[in-house]
């Protein structure tokens, strides 16, 4: 399903469907599937690519490697009542997922051997405040958690706290937003993530988060009326 216009115009030409007021256009079958699939390096460039794949509800997280022909299901999130995976990121050779409560896993989906999995932070409840978290891996090799909240004293506005995972003490460092990014700037959203250096880019604002609006669980837009496209974070 990746000729989307092709099946589109099929679809329109023989009009041979049943109307359905809330049937997906073809259009946009493209993000009902999937949310986001991250690749651990360019299929480009040969080698044993393995991609994961965030499904359109967020319950699942499945994989498949290059030649294998075929997507396999890593797990869904151990509390399935509320808590939806948020983002994953690939990082240091492991594939990183968050949930929307913070649940922070590390995946061994590379290897030869039978995928598994290790929690290296277990999240909570109690942030209700947090519409979404995403995962970012810096160029000198560290992890960041990217998350925006409800904010307090400006109604209809969020606020984006950056935060650097320690996975090695597992536990997450909380970041002063005017030096968080240290001249870097940071895409976050429905493709991969990325953090970037301004000084190769004179183009982008240091400091700044560039993000998508998520569509992953929150199908509002986060509540905020107009919050939606590509938007722009000043941590300053």
């Amino acid at each position: 399903m990746t000729a989307m216009e092709a099946l589109w115009a099929i679809v329109m030409e023989k009009r041979r469907h049943e109307y359905v007021p809330n049937q997906p256009g073809a259009q946009g079958l493209g993000t009902w599937f999937y949310q986001k699939v991250v690749l651990s390096c360019d299929p480009s460039r040969g080698g044993d690519c393995t991609a994961v794949a965030i499904y359109y509800d967020a319950d699942w997280v499945s994989f498949t490697r290059a030649r294998e022909g075929r997507w396999r299901l890593a797990a869904a999130p151990a509390d399935r009542s509320d808590d939806r995976y948020a983002d994953c990121v690939y990082h240091d050779g492991k594939f990183y997922t968050v949930t929307v409560h913070g649940v922070l896993e590390a995946w061994h989906l590379c290897r030869p051997q039978e995928p598994s999995k290790e929690v290296i932070i277990n999240g909570v409840k109690r942030y209700r405040r947090i519409h979404t978290r995403f995962l970012v891996s810096t160029p000198c090799a560290g992890l960041l958690q990217i998350r925006t909240l409800e904010h307090v004293r400006r109604p209809g506005k969020i606020k984006v706290e950056v935060l650097e995972v320690d996975v090695g003490e597992r536990r997450l460092v909380s970041l002063c937003s005017s030096t968080a990014l240290r001249d870097h700037a940071v895409f976050v959203g429905l493709n991969h993530s990325a953090c970037v250096p301004v000084r190769e880019f004179p183009e982008l604002r240091p400091n700044c988060v560039y993000f998508t609006t998520p569509r992953l669980i929150h199908h509002d837009n986060f509540g905020l009326p107009g919050w939606r496209g590509v938007g722009i974070y000043d941590l300053e």
